[in-house]
């Protein structure tokens, strides 16, 4: 509803454009009006400016980088949760194996 209220409103305004060119004898060349073309444009969309395309662009890299940064950590964030495991197991392996170690050599130094 409010693209067709906004390419009324357009048509208005180029109708009431006109009217005051008419009405003031000025061409519509030396005009510093420019018009937007409802009957190109139906659905009220506008030709895109540089500026506004380069921000459009702008826009969709910074969100295009936080996804993939957003990834990247949550990959990061597994590989260092399975390294802290792997760590932690070799570590109480080789505390285990210490232990019974020590135990074995105790129950020898105890028989001599």
């Amino acid at each position: 509803k409010s693209l067709i209220n906004r390419d009324t409103l357009q048509a208005k305004i180029g109708l009431k454009h006109e009217r005051m060119l008419a009405e003031a004898d000025i061409s519509e060349k030396k005009s510093s009006y420019i018009r937007k073309r409802v009957e190109e444009y139906p659905s009220g969309e506008m030709n895109i400016g540089n500026n506004e395309l380069i921000h459009l662009m702008d826009m969709y890299l910074k969100c295009y980088n936080a996804n993939s940064m957003a990834t990247y950590v949550e990959v990061l964030f597994k590989v260092e949760n399975e390294m802290r495991y792997k760590c932690r197991d070799k570590i109480l392996n080789a505390y285990r194996n210490n232990i019974s170690y020590e135990i074995e050599i105790e129950k020898l130094s105890l028989t001599d």
